[in-house]
């Protein structure tokens, strides 16, 4: 039973040219190593535009890591681990001042992960051999989550390495996935305008909602040690550790199909605030930091972003278009 369960979750995957896919939760944070080479082109004022990367790595240190498997096979797909991870992001240019995002936090985190895939009864008619009947097979897919929990250790900086700081705290991380069929993923209202999109294109035959188009969510409270940062030295008058919360939200989901490739949708928005900053930190807007970025992706890797905002160690709030190629490694 459970290797047709397994099956099953294959079988599911074929009904992605039609606009439904099985429960996959993904991280915040990719796993693997990704780096993608970029240009920057502001989208105000008058700098040039210019070449950079970006990068995102989250790996598990395999020698320092315990799975968990399955405790129903028969009903749910799970996993759970308790482990150590490398996990570092940033985003550098060759010109740092049109950098939308020279933000670069390396760190370890003492995690546990668990994912799960829940399951209900096979349908009759649904015979897992045969991928015509994919779609009475997909009654029994039910939903999937993802939970991320860590205790973390991170060095920030700057790309110059001009600003530096030590962060140490906890953060838990959520995705979640709707069952095809439920409630959840007929009213999602952030995949309406993709529902048609996909159908005039060619990737739905009708509109349809696609459950993968959920948000993603991270939630951090750090203790942030600063080593360099002579903005908030010149505004207290000192150096002063201090307390910060960090919220992050992340969307993906394919909008249409072009010349047999896959556009998806990406949005992310990531907001950091000090915890009781002091008045002279407020005045000087040092507090709080927001950031978004707006995504139109080709499953072949290319990738067309609009990012606004500042993160912390970032003082200027910028706009920039960025054009890059992703490569994802494992």
């Amino acid at each position: 039973m459970a290797r047709g369960a397994w099956l099953l979750l294959v079988l599911c995957g074929a009904v992605c040219a039609q606009g439904t896919q099985a429960p996959k939760p993904q991280p915040v944070i990719p796993d693997g190593l990704q780096i993608e080479p970029k240009y920057f082109e502001p989208a105000s004022g008058s700098s040039p535009g210019g070449l950079g990367f970006g990068y995102s790595i989250n790996y598990s240190i395999p020698a320092l890591s315990a799975n968990k498997p399955p405790v129903r096979p028969q009903i749910e797909s799970e996993f759970s681990t308790v482990g150590v991870d490398f996990v570092a992001r940033g985003n550098v240019a060759l010109n740092p001042d049109i950098n939308p995002s020279d933000f670069l936090k390396t760190g370890l985190d003492f995690s546990y992960q668990s994912s799960r895939v829940f399951r209900g009864e096979v349908a009759p008619d649904c015979d897992l051999t045969n991928p015509d009947t994919v779609e009475q097979c997909m009654a029994a897919v039910m939903s999937g989550m993802r939970i991320d929990a860590a205790f973390t250790a991170s060095l920030e900086s700057d790309q110059k390495f001009d600003k530096q700081a030590k962060a140490y705290g906890g953060k838990v991380a959520m995705a979640y996935v709707p069952a095809p069929r439920s409630a959840w993923n007929t009213w999602n209202p952030l995949d309406w305008p993709f529902r048609l999109t996909r159908a005039v294109t060619g990737y739905d035959s009708a509109p349809r909602a696609e459950p993968n188009a959920f948000p993603r969510f991270l939630l951090a409270l750090e203790r942030v040690s600063p080593d360099k940062d002579p903005e908030r030295e010149a505004v207290l008058g000192r150096k002063e550790d201090y307390d910060r919360v960090n919220l992050e939200m992340a969307l993906s989901a394919p909008a249409a199909r072009f010349q047999k490739s896959t556009v998806a949708f990406e949005w992310s928005w990531r907001y950091f605030q000090e915890l009781s900053p002091e008045e002279a930190i407020k005045a000087a807007h040092l507090d709080h930091f927001r950031y978004s970025a707006l995504s139109l992706r080709l499953d072949a890797g290319w990738r067309l972003t609009y990012a606004t905002g500042r993160l912390p160690l970032d003082r200027q709030s910028d706009k920039v278009w960025e054009l890059g190629y992703q490569v994802k490694l494992p």
